[in-house]
């Protein structure tokens, strides 16, 4: 996330709407509609999440390397 963003998200309460903010990927306007405490997840509960994330990784390593390879050969 970045620094714009998280700053006037955090400093919103719920229900609460901000005016515009300005990133580096356009301008956006947000509205908070929960919040949760932030706390530690066990295993079980995370390993879901992590294998999905994971997945994603090696799919993106392996369209990059395609990618350079069908780069590599247009030359």
């Amino acid at each position: 996330m970045v620094t714009p963003f998280e700053d006037a998200a955090f400093s919103l309460g719920v229900g609460e709407l901000s005016g515009l903010v300005e990133t580096k990927f356009g301008y956006h306007i947000i509205k908070v509609t929960d919040h949760e405490e932030g706390r530690i997840v066990s295993l079980d509960e995370a390993r879901d999440g992590v294998a999905v994330y994971l997945d994603g990784q090696r799919k993106n390593e392996a369209m990059t390397e395609y990618m350079q390879e069908l780069r590599s050969m247009r030359r």
